[in-house]
């Protein structure tokens, strides 16, 4: 019987999945959540123009960055969009996520004030100079300065002292009927909407000319923390949760320590990454990769990463940062220099073919299909591959680990929430993680193994309980 040894090289794919990072608030990150831009995640000075925009919700791509807008440093660290009310603007485009048509869609949109509120100006709008609206939200002038809303056209004007100073919390929540504001959690006031819609980008500080969609007006002067977008009418209870997280995400100020990054290889146009060693007092929950000290990547709660998209025969330097459920940030990792293949060439040499005793060996590295061998693997195949049999050599533990007397089996409970805020088994890598890295068919193996027989666990002491209760009921019928 013939047995080939065969590790494959799975070719991560362009897919795009939603998958919140851990700058969303644990509160906020449910089914619904369409849209979350938060200024920590950008990197620069105070005072930093801000070039790029990512939605932390991992649902939009291509946001752009009109006008001048900045990037704002408060003295207790924290980072905040800044707007100089001219022609400044984070558009959003005409994303079919973000197209809530008033009477017919219900959805809600929350926000923090930064430093500086500003005197007037659309903090978010989806409408025009006329007045024709599907939804927007603007500071007014004046002293004290009142909120305003526009629902289809509709304008609800909300009076309010305190809701300008710095990092209050505000929420419009907008069924088929009603629009509703809270402010830090509390409702403030309620009126109805009405129905106009306009097919304009949406806005972040600003507001479109209805005659051709470019140019703004009524520009925000002052200062936003972030913003989220949810396609449903979030519940009092809700938004009192998400203005937990966001003002005392459980009151944790202390960052994660610095993760050890390294090299685990390199193509032409990749480089692969791993980190070990990052700790926090509550836990580490993501990580973000630097190449050449810009941001390339934030990343849930993995341990590797492969870059793309680089230049054959290329020098780069690579670092990376720990995250925390709070968004802390640690300080930054040692520094990893990675020089990308040639063109052409394979990640070794050393090609050798010899025979003895009727066995045919060949010690240098094998590509199909492609041009090179990442370093650390003997064969890369760029294709599909057909064999009768594949054997695998496990090096670590098969898990027969979980049948021990002192192995912890998580509660069905903790299973359950583990499931509703990661979106995945715990220990299983999610979708995301495989259509970045792809997964190892020994360890996927050992995993799904690890799964069965706690799924056995759970099955035998549910069957433990059905016959305890059998018994109580026979007890019970005998009487």
């Amino acid at each position: 019987m013939r047995v080939i040894l065969i590790i494959v090289l799975a070719m991560p794919m362009m897919v795009f999945a939603q998958n919140p990072t851990s700058l969303v608030p644990q509160s906020a990150r449910i089914p619904e959540l369409v849209t979350w831009i938060d200024a920590e995640e950008q990197t620069g000075a105070d005072g930093s123009q801000v070039t790029s925009v990512i939605d932390q919700a991992g649902v939009l791509s291509g946001i752009v960055v009109e006008g001048t807008v900045t990037l704002n440093i408060t003295g207790d660290g924290k980072k905040e969009f800044g707007f100089s009310g001219s022609n400044s603007a984070i558009n959003l485009g005409k994303p079919a996520s973000l197209n809530f048509i008033p009477g017919t869609d219900e959805f809600t949109i929350m926000s923090t004030f930064g430093e500086n509120n500003g005197t007037q100006g659309f903090l978010v709008a989806k409408a025009s100079s006329g007045s024709n609206s599907s939804y927007g939200m603007a500071r007014l002038s004046g002293s004290p300065g009142s909120y305003s809303s526009t629902i289809g056209s509709t304008i609800e004007t909300f009076a309010q002292q305190s809701m300008f100073d710095e990092d209050e919390v505000w929420t419009l929540v907008v069924t088929t009927t009603q629009q509703s504001l809270y402010v830090n959690g509390l409702l403030q006031s309620s009126d109805n909407i009405g129905t106009s819609t306009v097919d304009l980008d949406v806005l972040i500080g600003a507001r479109r000319d209805a005659s051709n969609n470019t140019g703004t007006g009524f520009e925000f002067d002052g200062t936003i923390k972030n913003i989220g977008f949810f396609n449903k009418a979030l519940s009092s209870s809700e938004i009192q949760a998400i203005y937990n997280d966001l003002t005392n995400p459980s009151g944790d100020t202390q960052p994660p320590t610095a993760p050890t990054l390294a090299s685990t290889g390199q193509s032409e146009t990749t480089a692969d990454l791993s980190w070990s060693g990052a700790t926090d007092n509550i836990g580490v929950t993501g990580y973000k990769i630097f190449k050449d000290g810009a941001l390339e990547a934030t990343l849930g709660n993995v341990s590797a990463h492969q870059v793309t998209g680089l230049t054959a025969d290329t020098a780069y330097n690579f670092t990376a940062t720990a995250l925390d459920g709070a968004g802390n940030e640690s300080a930054v990792s040692n520094t990893v220099p990675i020089t990308t293949n040639s063109s052409g060439g394979g990640s070794s040499g050393g090609s050798v073919w010899s025979e003895a005793n009727s066995v045919a060996s060949y010690t240098g590295d094998v590509a199909v299909g492609t041009n090179s061998v990442p370093n650390g693997y003997k064969m890369a195949i760029d294709g599909k591959l057909i064999t009768e049999e594949v054997k695998v050599q496990l090096s670590g533990n098969w898990p027969d680990y979980v049948f021990a007397k002192d192995y912890d089996l998580p509660s069905l409970e903790e299973i359950q929430k583990h499931i509703k805020e990661k979106g995945h088994l715990p220990n299983i890598p999610s979708a995301k993680e495989v259509e970045q890295n792809g997964f190892e068919l020994g360890e996927m193996n050992r995993l799904l193994i690890e799964k069965i027989e706690e799924l056995t666990l759970y099955i035998l002491q549910l069957e433990q309980k059905n016959q305890t209760i059998e018994k109580r009921l026979n007890k019970i019928e005998n009487k």
